[in-house]
């Protein structure tokens, strides 16, 4: 099996300005929205943001240089819940698979408990009862990102039945 949407990956947060086409973030926030988890009890919202005035508010309240140069900016909301952020995480990584599938750069800026939430949930007139997890960036790259991650191999990272 290849896993080429997985291990080519790469993140970077300098977009161009060519637009996203609504079917496709369409399709990137519906593959988040379907991700399987306990009894999919889904209990996140998703702000699309593609007004410029609306990003650069963003980027002063939170200092994310790709919010500026993003085509789209997803802020994702979750309600207060036990494990919702955890879902809210695989629900994210849904969307980066998403947005690889169809040539859409992502920057994920996980903001879970940031001292700017509040005034990010003021400026996006959030709920009370969501909490921001997620801001994510997207756009087309000019260029292909490299892949600058240095990650442990696999034989250092996995374990056999038990630590040894």
């Amino acid at each position: 099996m290849d896993l080429f949407l997985l291990k080519e990956r790469k993140t970077g947060g300098i977009f161009n300005s060519k637009p996203i086409p609504p079917d496709v973030l369409s399709e990137i926030l519906n593959c988040a929205r379907i991700t399987p988890i306990d009894n999919n009890n889904q209990d996140w919202k998703f702000v699309a943001i593609t007004d410029n005035n609306i990003k650069q508010e963003l980027f002063s309240v939170t200092g994310f240089e790709s919010i500026k140069k993003a085509q789209t900016v997803v802020a994702f909301f979750v309600e207060q819940a036990p494990l919702s952020v955890e879902y809210a995480c695989c629900a994210t990584e849904a969307m980066v698979i998403a947005a690889n599938f169809y040539k859409v750069g992502i920057f994920r800026h996980l903001t879970n408990n940031q001292a700017y939430n509040k005034r990010v949930n003021s400026l996006l007139n959030a709920p009370n009862r969501y909490n921001l997890v997620a801001l994510i960036s997207l756009g087309y790259y000019d260029y292909a990102p490299p892949n600058i991650c240095k990650m442990p191999s696999l034989s250092h990272m996995v374990e056999y039945e038990k630590f040894k």
